[in-house]
């Protein structure tokens, strides 16, 4: 009795392991979904009747959509149950010939209870992948892929909560860009749609909607149509990696370069030479290797790698070969090779000097860049210096001007005012690098002439009065220009000014006017003599009317 006893536990718990084992083995983890086929379906003609009537794309020469579809979906599952398994489950095909006619709804309920029958919740997949191309016109080219932001989905008549699937959508859709080097369609990339794809509504779990390329273009339509060209096993690869890179955490990796002269085909990944700046996704524990191409020319810039650097962390790297182990991560990993090698000379061309500046105007300061005879700009600060240079220049009027073809800004000129002004710009590389220059003569910044203003101060007060005593009575200097101390307006400067402000300032008497029938009162010339190298006097020379 307790041997039969003992064989029929042994019997009972073999099967119970017999099914768990079953359980995980054939649960599946992810649902592909071949878009169209049907009735009279097939790899020329049509796209399938019955459900799918009148659906789908096809190239130049009839290829149809629904049998790429279907390649590219079973090159997908292939690659996922043989390289992953028994990592992860298997994969789970909505359709497996061209002829099945299979309904959208259908196709959702076999994703939402692929592993059982009742709650979605628990039955799903946990990924879901379908597979379309676009019928764009012939000569366009590009990937875009679609998901859906809803947070609650209904099925059966129960709310149940979605998973966020944007980061599935944008790993794969960087992954089809990295594969095939296409544009993104019309800028759109990969974008939310929950009015028009009824996969992505109707579903729970993670899940992208590709079109990866445009088969109605006669170069994609013969690659496809090729069984032999392997470019429906690329796709199938790159729908494979970003999905992987999801399942596994991966980020999104960005390589930058960073010189005075643009984007430039300056750094290699992985042995091939890309573009700045490269996007594409990275599965966690994935291996790969950043090399910064140095002494190449662009546009007549000589580039010199000097270091690397990761943009979420501050690391630094000096070595121009990086090699790079993917953390768990979702955050995008950025990657940047910094170059050096100019910019070779800085040259500021206005102010040129002999100028007059008032306070309150908007003054332009102008440079152009060359770099072996290409103009480039690159960050530009601008200094201010009163006293001929001598200073240090102490006043900073702008800091990290971009580039431009020809580069300057607009200053709004503040007091106090100086005869013995001078510019200096400096301008930075994106490393250490920097060129300066300085005009060569002193140019004016005054305040706009006023009646009564005797020591151009920029207002009448009492200090005008003492400043016309010390003129008249103790050699100080003269008001410049002298109208500006005649402020009882009898066309000279006398102690009778004196007494008019002293009177308006304490007195309230009449305000200091200027005689226009003896002074040329609204006219500041500069004088052209000041400065014997300049080549243009529209340049140098300003007519002010306050």
């Amino acid at each position: 009795m307790k041997k039969i006893t003992l064989i029929f536990l042994t019997f009972i718990i073999f099967l119970f392991t017999t099914n768990l084992l079953n359980a995980q083995i054939y649960r599946h983890s992810v649902c592909v979904v071949p878009g169209h086929g049907g009735p009279g379906a097939g790899k020329y003609g049509t796209n399938g009747g019955g459900y799918n009537e009148g659906r789908g794309s096809a190239g130049p020469n009839g290829l149809t959509e629904e049998w790429v579809n279907l390649q590219v979906s079973f090159h997908l599952m292939y690659i996922t149950n043989v390289y992953l398994a028994p990592e992860l489950e298997h994969v789970l095909m909505s359709r497996t010939t061209d002829t099945e006619d299979v309904s959208l709804p259908r196709r959702a309920e076999m994703a939402n209870f692929a592993n059982c029958s009742d709650d979605p919740e628990v039955c799903s997949v946990d990924q879901l992948i379908v597979v379309h191309h676009n019928g764009l016109q012939l000569w366009e080219q590009g990937v875009e892929t679609f998901w859906c932001i809803a947070n609650s989905v209904n099925i059966g008549g129960h709310s149940y909560n979605r998973v966020n699937t944007q980061k599935l959508a944008e790993k794969v859709y960087y992954s089809l860009r990295d594969k095939f080097y296409y544009p993104p369609y019309s800028e759109r990339n990969f974008k939310n749609n929950c009015s028009d794809y009824y996969m992505l509504f109707s579903t729970r779990m993670a899940s992208v909607l590709s079109e990866a390329t445009n088969i109605h273009n006669y170069e994609e339509e013969e690659l496809f149509a090729d069984e032999n060209s392997g470019h429906a096993i690329d796709e199938g690869v790159a729908i494979y990696h970003g999905w992987w890179s999801y399942v596994t955490n991966g980020g999104i990796a960005k390589i930058e370069n960073r010189w005075i002269g643009g984007d430039g085909q300056l750094v290699r990944v992985d042995e091939i030479v890309r573009n700045s700046p490269y996007i594409t996704c990275w599965a966690t524990g994935e291996y790969h290797w950043l090399e910064a191409l140095t002494g190449e020319y662009f546009d007549g810039y000589l580039c010199y790698f000097h270091h690397w650097k990761k943009e979420e962390t501050g690391e630094i790297w000096s070595n121009r070969i990086l090699y790079v182990t993917i953390p768990p991560s979702e955050s995008t990993h950025t990657y940047i090779a910094y170059f050096r090698g100019g910019p070779y000379y800085a040259e500021l061309t206005l102010p040129v000097g002999g100028e007059e500046w008032l306070v309150g105007n908007s003054e332009f300061i102008y440079w152009p860049f060359t770099c072996l005879g290409v103009d480039y700009t690159t960050l530009v600060d601008v200094f201010l210096d009163r006293n001929g240079g001598n200073g240090g220049f102490p006043e900073t009027l702008f800091t990290g001007i971009p580039r431009k073809e020809y580069a300057g800004a607009s200053w709004e000129v503040t007091g106090p005012a100086s005869k013995k002004c001078r510019i200096k710009i400096v301008a930075h590389d994106c490393v250490d690098n920097t060129a300066t220059d300085v005009n060569t003569y002193d140019f004016t910044i005054r305040f706009p002439n006023i009646a009564g203003d005797a020591d151009s101060d920029g207002e009448v007060s009492i200090a005008d009065a003492v400043y016309l005593v010390n003129y008249l009575f103790k050699g100080g200097p003269a008001p410049e220009p002298s109208w500006k101390g005649d402020a009882n307006g009898d066309c000279k400067v006398s102690i009778g000014d004196i007494v008019y402000l002293i009177n308006y300032l304490t007195k309230g008497g009449p305000a200091p006017v200027c005689n226009g029938n003896c002074w040329a009162c609204m006219r500041a010339v500069v004088k052209e003599d000041e400065n014997p190298f300049v080549k243009d006097p529209s340049l140098a020379k300003k007519i002010y009317k306050q």
